[in-house]
């Protein structure tokens, strides 16, 4: 697999923004593959690594992967709370790009457990922060 061949590559280089990246990639091919429990493996190595070396923008993306992964596992609260803390990091770095995507996707979320309610603040919140 190309993944892993650049992960192997990355790693020999110690770069550790573009493993952090290959893993989160790596992770969606798992979850692709319904190996749900390799995907979130990879993806909490991604947000470690992310952390690590304080790109938050790696973590925030990976979160709202794994809150994703998440609501289809049907674990609705870790979904909302990956969704929150990876809005909140994206935001931290000035990502408004990021962050619209991840509340758009929570908004998405809470229409497929019919809280309309709190999905149109969701999507209100797309609206203001794209301004």
């Amino acid at each position: 697999m190309y993944y892993e061949t650049t992960l192997k590559i990355m790693s020999d280089q110690n770069d550790t923004s573009w493993i952090a990246r290959i893993y989160g990639n790596l992770a969606g091919v798992y979850f692709m593959s319904q190996d749900y429990a390799k995907s979130i493996e990879t993806l909490n190595k991604s947000i470690e690594l992310g952390i690590s070396i304080g790109n938050y923008t790696i973590v925030g993306g990976a979160l709202s992967n794994l809150a994703q992964l998440y609501m289809s596992l049907n674990d609705e609260n870790a979904a909302f709370e990956a969704y929150d803390r990876g809005a909140f990091l994206l935001d931290s770095v000035g990502d408004k790009r990021g962050v619209c995507i991840t509340f758009q996707e929570k908004g998405d979320a809470l229409v497929q457990h019919n809280k309309l309610v709190e999905a149109r603040n969701m999507y209100k919140k797309v609206l203001l922060t794209s301004e």
